[in-house]
């Protein structure tokens, strides 16, 4: 897979959305799903860390944290 990265201009739904800085955080995932996630990312003009940030927001929102 390519490390070519996207020069397009990030779609607003994936601007931050505080004055919150960016942190560091990592975790290891299966290459299958790393895959997925950037070939998802890839065919809907999305970033994966816009996706990573909805889909973490979205799990803690629905526990209640």
């Amino acid at each position: 897979m390519s490390t070519k990265r996207n020069s397009a201009k990030t779609p607003a739904s994936e601007e931050k959305r505080s004055d919150d800085a960016l942190v560091l955080i990592s975790a290891r995932v299966p290459e299958s799903l790393r895959r997925r996630l950037r070939v998802y990312a890839a065919q809907h003009d999305r970033t994966v860390q816009g996706i990573l940030d909805e889909a973490i927001d979205q799990y803690l929102k629905g526990r209640g944290a």
